[in-house]
């Protein structure tokens, strides 16, 4: 993995912040839609309440050391039990054309916005 500057982590998310659901929610309303509240099915969403308890992440391989790898670009709590760990091939994993992104693409963003800027105030 000391070749690659990105993996793709499937990790078991062992310790959510709110407590388990008798049954899963499979619509909601997304982060960027909820001005509009609209409500979209749990899989086309990003959300974080999910059917069941699969983190994907793109994350940035830091360091390899032995049995050890290091990221970032994910927020994770100490001893999430990692899944599996794959790496990020361009050819593969980068469709080609442009792929249309469904509700997504009708939400303005400025270009270069990432999601931890959605998180910050907007100043007026």
């Amino acid at each position: 993995m000391e070749e690659f500057d990105y993996a793709w982590l499937l990790c078991w998310l062992h310790a959510p912040a709110d407590p388990p659901q008798t049954t899963a929610e499979l619509t909601q309303v997304p982060f960027l839609l909820r001005p509009q509240q609209r409500r979209m099915g749990v899989f086309a969403t990003r959300g974080p309440r999910r059917v069941n308890p699969i983190g994907l992440s793109l994350v940035q391989l830091v360091g390899v050391s032995g049995r050890v790898v290091r990221f970032a670009g994910v927020d994770l709590l100490d001893r999430t039990p990692v899944i599996d760990l794959k790496p990020f091939v361009t050819r593969f994993d980068t469709p080609p054309g442009q792929p249309r992104c469904g509700w997504f693409d009708t939400v303005a963003l400025a270009d270069g916005v990432t999601p931890s800027d959605l998180g910050r105030p907007v100043d007026s």
